[in-house]
């Protein structure tokens, strides 16, 4: 019986060593249409997903039985525990989930977490080769939430003298106690009246509330203006909708003619603001993030990297600090 068990398994060891060759052998080539590169997709979001096209491995001398028990066991033994890989001389835990998936996604998460699917047919040589060219953005990405996180732990009480980020202007809070819940800007003050002052999610609410309606008049007045230069394109006013959204700073709904738009970018500037308009409605033109997308944007936004860069250091969430900023 041992005999015929270890002859079982050199057969299956045997068998893989032959799909990796294959694997190798084939480089995983795009097609003539695709081109061969990571393509990073969701412009707007708060993080990005990167993409490689793969392409089918044949293997004529095994059963379809057979190739599933093989790309089974490979699978088993990748994903049985967290990875691990240096990035720039920095160790970082990643998780692979074998999946049906054209493309290799790489996200990081805000609980400072990586993940990455990829098809099967992939190999892990293949998958670790893109994460070490997307090192630079998996470690900025993290740099990011782990800050995020180190203010969020600091705030989580409402209390007088905090300060937040409002159309990119920083302002203190002053909590009050009062007959009725609201909350006044009178330009360098949050003035939020509570009836309860020692409870957190009452303020909480409250101060949401008034920045969601601010956010919503703010966004709404920019599409107003907006809309004559995308008119020959969008025939009749999109329909404007308004979401807390944790990966987007918005998104188009071309062909149902809607745009949606995260509540959190009441925390950035007003510029930024307008540019996430722009980029939701050149949709309308491109539904793409293709380099027609991009003239079309920038006939619009010139300066929109820079812009874009500023907008993705602004917090996506209402978040309170003890000191300015």
């Amino acid at each position: 019986a041992l005999r015929k068990f270890f002859a079982k398994l050199s057969f299956k060891k045997a068998e893989t060593a032959s799909l990796t060759s294959l694997a190798d052998k084939s480089k995983f080539e795009n097609t003539p249409q695709e081109k061969k590169q990571a393509v990073v997709e969701s412009e707007t979001g708060c993080f990005h997903d990167c993409h490689i096209r793969t392409k089918n491995v044949t293997l004529p001398f095994l059963t379809s039985a057979r190739k599933h028990a093989i790309m089974k066991e490979i699978n088993y033994r990748e994903t049985d525990m967290i990875r691990e890989i240096k990035l720039n001389n920095k160790t970082v835990q990643y998780d692979l989930q074998r999946k049906k998936v054209k493309n290799i996604n790489i996200r990081v998460k805000k609980d400072l977490t990586v993940h990455v699917s990829a098809d099967s047919r992939v190999p892990l040589a293949y998958i670790e080769d893109l994460l070490r060219q997307k090192a630079d953005f998996i470690l900025s990405a993290l740099g990011k939430y782990e800050s995020s996180l180190r203010t969020l732990t600091s705030q989580p009480t409402f209390n007088d003298g905090n300060v937040l980020t409002v159309l990119g202007h920083q302002k203190q809070l002053r909590v009050l106690q009062g007959k009725q819940n609201g909350v006044k800007d009178d330009g360098d003050y949050i003035l939020l009246t509570v009836k309860d002052t020692e409870n957190t999610e009452l303020k909480r609410k409250t101060l949401q509330k008034h920045l969601d309606i601010l956010c919503e008049a703010t966004i709404s007045r920019l599409c107003q203006a907006i809309y004559p230069d995308f008119s020959a394109f969008c025939p009749q006013y999109p329909e404007i909708r308004f979401r807390h959204m944790k990966s987007r700073w918005g998104s188009c709904q071309y062909k149902k003619m809607i745009l949606t738009f995260n509540y959190a970018l009441i925390h950035a500037p007003e510029e930024c603001i307008e540019y996430v308009v722009y980029h939701e409605f050149t949709h309308f033109i491109h539904p793409n993030h293709s380099a027609d997308f991009y003239k079309a944007l920038t006939r619009h936004v010139p300066d929109y990297k820079r812009i874009k860069k500023r907008l993705n250091a602004c917090p996506t969430a209402l978040i309170l600090s003890e000191q300015p900023l």
